[in-house]
């Protein structure tokens, strides 16, 4: 596909790929939107641009393979707790001292981690958020429509039965 508008309008290329398979649910601002981003992005990589902004030169791509052990480690650091979500009860330079000598963290500068580091608390704060609301709503539904003590059939769900303790009881003393 070409990439300049002038040589395939995105409205010749929807034409063009509206009836093609995986996209039966896709809407017309969708893949303009997709089609100019794809675009750009071929033609960052086709002409080996750099980012534009001089702080950011030394920083890598974080959706490579060679970011993927820091950011992994971030992220489960702040979803169990270890880094705290609140800048203002760890700051980045605080954080940073404990993971700039550690594996995958090798090329990363300090501006980099500073700016993923936000965008990675905001990412699991919204994300343990959304878990406590969705876990709030299992509860009331739970209360709601509490589950079954026996199937359709009438028999007797095993996990709540008192049949799986004895058997666990007895696997445990290597009673089977």
């Amino acid at each position: 596909m070409p990439l300049e508008n002038s040589e395939l309008t995105v409205e010749d290329a929807w034409v063009r790929y509206e009836k093609e398979e995986g996209f039966e649910n896709v809407v017309f601002s969708q893949f303009k939107e997709r089609l100019k981003d794809h675009r750009k992005q071929m033609k960052d990589q086709k002409g080996g641009k750099k980012p534009k902004d001089p702080k950011t030169k030394d920083w890598i791509d974080w959706r490579s393979k060679e970011a993927a052990t820091a950011k992994n480690a971030i992220i489960e650091d702040l979803v169990q707790g270890i880094v705290p979500l609140e800048n203002s009860e760890m700051s980045a330079e605080e954080a940073w001292t404990h993971y700039q000598n550690e594996e995958g963290f090798e090329n990363i500068v300090f501006s980099q981690f500073k700016v993923r580091l936000a965008a990675h608390r905001k990412q699991v704060k919204a994300t343990l958020l959304r878990s406590r609301y969705e876990e709030e709503c299992l509860r009331h539904d739970r209360k709601l429509f509490p589950r079954k003590e026996v199937d359709d059939d009438g028999v007797p769900f095993f996990d709540l039965h008192p049949a799986k303790e004895l058997l666990e009881e007895d696997v445990a003393n290597d009673k089977h």
